[in-house]
């Protein structure tokens, strides 16, 4: 068996990319889910907004890309064959979970999120401390990238 991983790069990045405009129009509609404005607080003062989000934007593209080679190797050592979205649907379903519960989790090691002077309120499992409307916007933006992962994937050898 032999694993591609410069393609499930390429194919975590793309999902990322399309998973990212997505949060980006539920911010946009007023769901305060900025995925990557968390990110970018853990490292960044606030008051460097542009650097907030550079650096948060370079985690998240960071982190697609890994997910992209974890979810590449799973569907190759599982045989899934080319452009099968829906089994990428469920990885992403399982994904959301997981980051649900990690933002449930993010006062513990976040620097600026937690109770006290000048910390961010936590956000809360799958973020419902900030909005109802996160839990949900939260898993469907992991469908998204799973999706979009699985209907990328090929097996195939390239040549």
């Amino acid at each position: 068996m032999e694993f591609m991983f410069e393609s499930y790069i390429v194919y975590g990045l793309i999902a990322t990319l399309i998973m990212t405009i997505a949060m980006y129009i539920a911010v946009a509609m007023g769901i305060p889910l900025d995925l990557t404005w968390m990110l970018g607080l853990a490292f960044v003062k606030p008051r460097h907004k542009a650097t907030v989000y550079i650096t948060g934007s370079t985690l998240q593209f960071v982190n697609g890309a890994v997910f992209g080679i974890v979810y590449g190797v799973c569907f190759a050592l599982l045989g899934f064959s080319e452009g099968e979205w829906w089994w990428g649907m469920a990885f992403g379903a399982v994904h959301g979970v997981l980051a649900g519960i990690l933002l449930g989790m993010m006062p513990v090691f976040h620097p600026r999120i937690g109770t006290g002077k000048d910390k961010l309120p936590p956000p809360g499992y799958f973020g419902r401390q900030l909005s109802s409307l996160n839990p949900a916007v939260l898993i469907i933006l992991h469908l998204i990238y799973g999706t979009f992962f699985g209907a990328m994937y090929n097996p195939l050898t390239p040549g």
